[in-house]
């Protein structure tokens, strides 16, 4: 059964990554329901912020050191999936909570030295 009336949207797809971008983004702002975005690779994952209205600014998703480097990601491992799928829902878990600021910032893992940084 489909929700009709969502009060969060979690944005997991890759691509093409703009455009789906701007879409989450223009459908958020439309109807007011707030997101976090997330994507994985091989050797990092990345997620957040929190838009919602409170951090609403046209938010520009920085690019990795892959996609810098004109590499393109050719696909991730359940187990990197898992580590970004939970520290994503602890954030939306504690969004609802309201435990702290912390949501509104983005962050990158790497999967070479578990070292977490703010994007």
């Amino acid at each position: 059964m489909i929700n009709e009336n969502p009060s969060f949207f979690i944005n997991c797809a890759d691509q093409p990554k703009e455009k789906i971008l701007e879409l989450t983004s223009r459908c958020s702002r439309e109807t007011k329901i707030p997101y976090i975005t997330a994507a994985v690779g091989i050797e990092s994952g990345w997620w957040g912020p929190i838009i919602d209205k409170y951090n609403n600014k046209n938010y520009s998703f920085p690019k990795s050191k892959t996609e810098s480097n004109n590499l393109k990601i050719e696909g991730s491992s359940s187990t990197t999936n898992l580590i970004i799928g939970a520290v994503l829902s602890n954030d939306v878990m504690n969004y609802f909570l309201r435990k702290n600021n912390n949501l509104y910032i983005g962050k990158e893992i790497s999967f070479l030295n578990y070292e977490i940084k703010r994007r």
